[in-house]
Order: structure tokens, then sequence, then C-alpha cells
């Protein structure tokens, strides 16, 4: 979408630069993810009037074409792309003693990155549409599904997973739709990271089909 952006602007003489193209493509994806709310919202045509009348502004407001085409390709990379653009596995506690905000964060429907310093830009870059887990990073010897010969396995917790409904653009926080809790969490094994934030393209999801 970002190119195609930068593409109808070129038409007009408008420059885009790639850094401006994703802020309205996360733009464009906030509008899409709130009407694909709808089950059938790509067969209503009332829903997609509706959805042209509230992509008009952002258009409007980056100076690209308001045309039939452009909204027609919009419409139809949004009805045709249901893949996620990343998955992003989060924690809920920051720092050592710090008490644990998954059950704040379902409660609300948020997710907030509790430093003022560190992964802004990675959580400015989270996007509509995207799954979240909650998670959580340890290792374990004992106790485990397989026979790990006596040594120690990494471990991921999921404690929840979700979809981010909207980024508010201040790298601490985004709105998201998540699912019930998962009690217990379902573990994952060896392929972990304990970073607060981790990104996982879909194509190095290594079979987390549980996703």
């Amino acid at each position: 979408m970002e190119q195609f952006l930068i593409d109808q602007a070129t038409k007009k003489d408008i420059v885009l630069d790639s850094d401006k193209a994703r802020i309205v493509d996360s733009e464009i994806n906030q509008v899409v993810a709130e009407s694909k709310k709808f089950t059938d919202w790509h067969k209503k045509s009332s829903t997609q009037a509706e959805l042209k009348v509230r992509l008009r502004p952002i258009l409007e407001k980056h100076d690209l074409p308001i045309l039939d085409s452009v909204f027609d390709e919009i419409l139809e990379r949004a009805g045709t792309s249901s893949t996620p653009k990343s998955y992003w596995f989060v924690g809920a506690s920051y720092g050592k003693g710090s008490e644990d905000q998954t059950e704040r964060f379902l409660a609300e429907g948020v997710w907030q990155n509790g430093y003022q310093d560190k992964y802004l830009d990675v959580v400015r870059s989270m996007q509509p549409g995207d799954k979240i887990a909650i998670k959580s990073s340890y290792t374990r010897k004992r106790d485990l599904p397989f026979d790990s010969k006596g040594q120690t396995v990494s471990v991921m917790g999921i404690k929840a997973i979700g979809m981010v409904t909207k980024n508010h653009g201040d790298g601490r926080s985004v709105d998201v739709d998540w699912e019930p809790r998962l009690d217990p969490a379902k573990e994952w094994y060896f392929y972990t990271n304990r970073s607060t934030v981790w990104r996982v393209l879909p194509d190095l999801r290594r079979g987390l089909a549980w996703l």
C-alpha cells in the first residue's frame, strides 16, 4: 500500500517519502480495521460508502487524489489482505519487581509500553490488524512435555492473544481487541525472545498456528 500511495502522490507532483507514506498507510488501516468489524463489510454498499467518506479526509489532508480508482484500490487491498503484516509478542511488566499489567490491559482493551525511552519507534510501527500476544519468557529444566536430556530450555508463556485496532502514535499505547485470557498460559519452547517487544514477520512465524 505504501508504494501505491507514493505512486499516486507522484502523479500529482507531490513528494511523499516512505516515512510519510507509512503514516498515511497507518491512518488508512485504522479506518479499514474499524470497518472490518462487520463480517460482511466488503459486500455491503452502505458500509463501503461510509468507508469512502471516512477515507476522504485522510487523502485530502495529505493532498492525495480523491478518485474512485484510489478508493477501489484501497477497498480491494483491504478486502483481500487477511494476513497481518506483523505478529507482536509483548511484555506486561517492566523491570524487576514491577507489577504484571495483563489483567488491566485485557480489561481496558489496550497494551502499553511501560518505558518512556525504549521501544518508542517499534511501538509506533504497530499496525491495525496486526496480531499481538502478551508473553512472559523464562527457562525450565524439569516438567517439560519432552525429554530435554537434562538441558535447560527457553520457554515463552502466552497469556493472551488479540488484534491491534488502533495505534495512538505516541510510542506508548495501542488499542487491542483481546480474546479471553489463556489459563493456563500456552507455552512455546526454544524459539523465544526475552525482549519486552518482539516483532515476528509472517514468513518467520515458524508454525505459531495458534496465533
